[in-house]
């Protein structure tokens, strides 16, 4: 007499004769794959911020990545927007003013950079 396996497939051909038998599953490894490498960011809003305040008490440039590109930037001010908190400044690389949601920078750096302010700078 057999294992309870072989009378299983024993029964099982007795009642469908037509079916195969069951095939061994292949495995097949799949070959690694190139993933590009997620630079893992641990720059919060507020440190954001606060590198901009010192750098704005200091009348120092920023450098700013934002959507990718690197700005140099007058920091100016700060205000309340629909989807958070924006950051006004002069763009000296587009040579105008422009805001920034806090959010969605990058990066930002300080520089040794100095400029004289356009206008009145609510950062302080």
């Amino acid at each position: 007499m057999g294992s309870l396996f072989e009378r299983i497939k024993q029964t099982i051909q007795k009642f469908k004769p037509s079916l195969a038998p069951i095939p061994e599953p292949v495995v097949e490894e799949p070959e690694p794959a190139e993933v590009p490498v997620k630079r893992v960011s641990y720059v919060t809003e507020a440190n954001i911020m606060h590198v901009i305040r010192e750098s704005s008490r200091h009348r120092l440039l920023v450098q700013v990545l934002y959507n990718n590109i690197w700005r140099y930037v007058e920091p100016y001010s700060f205000r309340q927007g629909k989807q958070g908190a924006l950051f006004y400044g002069h763009d000296l690389t587009r040579n105008n003013t422009r805001s920034y949601y806090v959010h969605r920078i990058q990066e930002v750096k300080p520089t040794d950079i100095p400029f004289s302010p356009r206008w009145f700078m609510e950062i302080s």
